[in-house]
């Protein structure tokens, strides 16, 4: 048997328990910057908090679109936490509800006036 053989092997061997032991070396997909620029909320389906605990450089939140496209915002910034109040509230089965048209109405039902001519009273 050659040296190289025993060789070969001892290095095969050597390179699993290093991936074995690398294995907590996952490579995480971090936001590197956050924009500050408000994002519209139709275009967003979800969101996550990334933290420096999870082995990011920075905290942010990563809003996810419709489009399964990535934008990193700041966590402090009071836009940032509204939409994620709203995406929860739309998790929720008894989230608020959207109404047709995209516009509320408040303004009270006046009554209808009859349509055509009315007969005179007597």
């Amino acid at each position: 048997m050659t040296p190289q053989v025993p060789l070969a092997a001892l290095l095969a061997a050597l390179l699993c328990a290093l991936g074995v032991q690398g294995n907590d070396n996952i490579a995480m997909d971090c936001c590197l910057k956050t924009s500050a620029h408000p994002i519209q909320l139709k275009i967003l389906q979800r969101y996550e908090n990334q933290n420096p605990d999870q082995g990011c450089l920075i905290p942010a939140v990563v809003f996810i679109t419709k489009a399964d496209k990535k934008l990193c915002a700041p966590p402090e910034l009071p836009w940032v936490q509204k939409r994620k109040k709203q995406l929860d509230n739309k998790k929720k089965p008894g989230g608020t509800p959207k109404k047709p048209g995209g516009k509320k109405n408040n303004k009270p039902n006046k009554p209808k006036k009859p349509k055509g001519k009315q007969a005179p009273s007597v």
